[in-house]
């Protein structure tokens, strides 16, 4: 079973960042803030990853299983913390959406995000594990 590990550096009002890694490879993340009482970020702890689909974006993502009073919280692009429902996004590096630091790239670090996984031609072999934690 593959390890990913989330490493959040920053929370404030509008965001949480952190970066997701799998093996040597990673990418900066965004997430709604422990503050937003009706989606806050997924909290410290381990959990299943298992292949899904993102019925409103229409292609393969993971889901993050497991999660206490919480179901499709997915791994997905977007670029800001306001486009996400408690899921996290992927992306190349920070930039200011309208007022909000959000990631560039966020699809494109998706595909490279799947493709570390081993799912660059399809579904995986197997479900792997999530591990967030925190250095704030």
């Amino acid at each position: 079973m593959k390890t990913v590990i989330l490493t959040r550096w920053a929370s404030g009002l509008k965001a949480t960042h952190g970066r997701l890694s799998v093996g040597e490879e990673s990418w900066l993340t965004v997430e709604r803030p422990y503050t937003d009482m009706a989606h806050p970020c997924i909290p410290v702890g381990t959990y299943v990853l298992k292949w899904d689909f993102y019925h409103k974006g229409g292609y393969a993502v993971y889901e993050v299983t497991g999660i206490p009073n919480r179901s499709r919280i997915l791994i997905h692009g977007a670029n800001r913390a306001s486009d996400l429902e408690g899921c996290i996004a992927p992306g190349e590096s920070l930039e200011i959406f309208g007022g909000e630091i959000g990631v560039t790239s966020s699809r494109a670090s998706l595909a490279a995000f799947h493709k570390a996984m081993g799912n660059g031609s399809g579904p995986p072999d197997k479900d792997a594990e999530l591990v967030i934690r925190e250095v704030f």
